[in-house]
């Protein structure tokens, strides 16, 4: 796409204040998904929602990205096309309609052959609007690919999750050092909030889930901590309302309360997770119980990190952390409470809190090299407190290597 004079100007401008994704690493993204595309028969792919079109273009796109299974891919903007094209090394065009994304596929020689698209993410109504815009076409599921593709962390992907994985330290001392009893699980969150976005988070953590929804992360203590929430994870919480349903609320804290810091990191569309837990009013007055079943914690992650590394299935790291569970009698309190509990022990992450690889039942693609997961196990005490531990690690040759975080003892407010 040309770019007036005018629009130039503003472009520079604009590129002097954003961090920007190296060409050479989009170039090698398409790369990896096109030898996906070859390798499966597929002629060309559509990426529709916001996150992979985001890591293949290095921006949001209000429209859609042609990725053919040979040639570069081609950006159809339906709007801030002179944008998009400043952020991105690959042609944009404006184009508004179906009709118009038919004409590129029939370009590219794809309108009469296999297109795959992201069946998980796509509506309904945009996928039968585009079958019945190419009618000889065969629509193929897009999405083991591209989240293939994505599971990979480049060594530029892996240094945003490390200024991510900063922000959440930060926080978490910020928090440590502020919040005394008294305090509201509210303000501990308030306070994290702050500190990362001072930091640079981006403001919004991308899940592909439907219908998930996320934020800098979870505040809980007591028995806020213990309640069961409507998404699939070891911690609830009934946030300030019934329409958000989990999280942090106006519960004040007290003395012998743990309080669990669940917070995510957001640097340039990628993320870090991490989980520590504070003794509110000192390590003192909390019940022993408790801190023996936080040190559990601790040390279930840390023999599960240490079986970790390129071959093992993620599923088999899943079974060893249920089987310890079950030999240590936490199995209907692990992840939390049965029959609400998680059915996972880790999730990938990178632009999304829910990428490959899933440390559950069934996910056997082995670990690679470049992959990062986020490790959680934890415990829930009905009505009463929950307990848990969590790092994000990267595959590394020979196992595992976790981002930057705190160390991983219970923290003493007193510090």
């Amino acid at each position: 796409m040309s770019i007036s004079p005018e629009q130039q100007v503003d472009a520079e401008q604009f590129a002097s204040r954003h961090w920007f994704v190296p060409h050479g690493e989009l170039r090698a993204r398409a790369a990896a998904l096109q030898a996906c595309l070859v390798a499966a028969d597929i002629d060309a792919a559509v990426l529709h929602g916001n996150a992979d079109i985001l890591y293949m273009t290095g921006g949001l796109v209000d429209g859609v990205v042609v990725v053919p299974a040979t040639g570069e891919p081609r950006v159809l903007a339906r709007r801030a096309a002179e944008r998009v094209a400043v952020e991105t090394c690959w042609d944009v065009r404006r184009a508004v309609s179906t009709r118009e994304l038919a004409a590129e596929l029939e370009q590219v020689g794809a309108s009469r052959g296999r297109i795959a698209v992201a069946l998980d993410v796509l509506p309904a109504a945009q996928f039968l609007k585009l079958a019945a815009a190419v009618p000889s076409a065969e629509l193929v599921a897009l999405t083991p690919h591209i989240r293939s593709v994505r599971a990979i962390k480049s060594a530029w992907e892996l240094d945003n999750m490390r200024v991510a994985a900063e922000q959440v330290r930060d926080a978490m001392v910020t928090v440590a050092r502020q919040v005394v009893p008294g305090h509201t699980e509210l303000d501990g969150l308030r306070l994290a909030e702050g500190c990362m976005r001072a930091d640079g988070h981006q403001g919004i953590v991308r899940m592909r889930r439907f219908g998930g929804e996320g934020g800098f992360g979870t505040v809980v203590a007591g028995a806020n901590a213990a309640l069961p929430g409507p998404l699939d994870a070891p911690l609830g919480g009934s946030g300030l309302y019934p329409s958000v349903g989990r999280g942090a609320s106006t519960r004040e804290l007290v003395a012998g309360d743990l309080l669990v810091l669940d917070l995510m990191g957001a640097a340039n569309g990628y993320l870090s997770d991490c989980t520590r837990v504070v003794a509110v009013g000192g390590i003192g007055a909390i019940d022993e119980d408790l801190l023996a079943a936080q040190e559990w914690c601790v040390g279930v992650l840390e023999q599960v990190a240490a079986h970790a590394k390129p071959g093992v299935a993620p599923s088999a790291l899943y079974q060893l952390a249920l089987d310890l569970a079950a030999d240590a009698g936490h199995a209907d309190r692990f992840m939390g409470v049965a029959p609400d509990q998680a059915r996972f022990v880790g999730h990938g992450i990178g632009m999304e809190v829910d990428e490959y690889p899933f440390l559950t039942h069934g996910f056997d693609t082995p670990l690679e090299a470049g992959m990062v997961f986020a490790l959680e196990p934890k415990l829930v005490y009905p009505g009463r407190a929950a307990v848990g531990i969590e790092d994000s690690f990267v595959v590394v040759e020979n196992g595992v290597m976790a981002l930057p975080a705190l160390p991983r003892d219970v923290i003493d407010m007193s510090w």
